[in-house]
C-alpha cells in the first residue's frame, strides 16, 4: 500500500468557466536543478512536472488506483504529451501547476495542464500549457475499464464520466 500523505499536497480550484471542470493544483518552487546555466527552466522539466502533478492528484484523490498500479494490476499509459511555452520560467519563481481532465471516453482521457507564475502581489500569469492523453490498461496491456476510485475522483473535479468504461 502507498501511504496517503496528510495533509493533501494539492488543492482543488474552482472552474475557470461556470459549470466547467475544477482544476487540481500544486505549487512548485523553481530551483537550480530545474534550470540551465542561463537560469531558464529546461523544457523537459515542464513535462516532468506534468507527471509529478498527475501522480500527486492520484495520490490525493484516487490512491487506490496508485496502489493497483504499484501492484502491477493496472497501467496508465501516456499516449501523447504536449507543452507550449508562453513565457520563460526562471530560478526562484513559484509556479502553480494545474491539471484538469477535458474528456473521458472509454478507457482514454485527456488531461489539460496550465502553468501559472505567481507574482508577489498575488497576480497570476499563464506561462505554459500542455496536454497528455492517457489509456488505462490491465497487466497484459489490454484496454480496461476505469476503476470506481478514478471515476469518483473525476466526479470531485466536476468531470463528465458518462462516456467512460467503468467496472460493474
Amino acid at each position: 500500500m502507498i501511504a496517503l500523505p496528510t495533509p493533501q499536497y494539492g488543492k482543488i480550484l474552482p472552474p475557470t468557466e461556470p459549470g466547467g471542470p475544477h482544476w487540481y493544483a500544486i505549487d512548485h518552487l523553481v530551483t537550480f536543478g530545474d534550470t540551465s546555466m542561463a537560469g531558464f527552466v529546461y523544457y523537459i522539466r515542464l513535462i516532468e512536472w506534468q507527471g509529478q502533478l498527475r501522480e500527486t492528484l492520484a495520490l490525493d484523490l484516487a490512491h487506490e488506483y496508485m496502489d493497483m498500479m504499484a501492484e502491477g494490476q493496472l497501467v496508465m499509459l501516456t499516449q501523447s504529451v504536449s507543452c507550449e511555452y508562453h513565457s520563460e520560467i526562471k530560478l526562484g519563481e513559484v509556479i502553480s501547476l494545474r491539471l484538469t481532465t477535458s474528456w473521458v471516453t472509454g478507457h482514454r482521457c485527456l488531461g489539460d495542464y496550465a502553468y501559472y507564475r505567481t507574482h508577489s502581489d498575488g497576480r497570476e500569469e499563464l506561462v505554459a500549457s500542455g496536454q497528455q492523453m492517457w489509456t488505462n490498461v490491465d497487466a497484459n496491456g489490454e484496454p480496461t475499464a476505469w476503476p470506481q476510485c478514478v471515476i469518483d475522483s473525476w466526479h470531485q473535479m466536476n468531470i463528465d464520466t458518462s462516456q467512460a468504461f467503468t467496472t460493474p
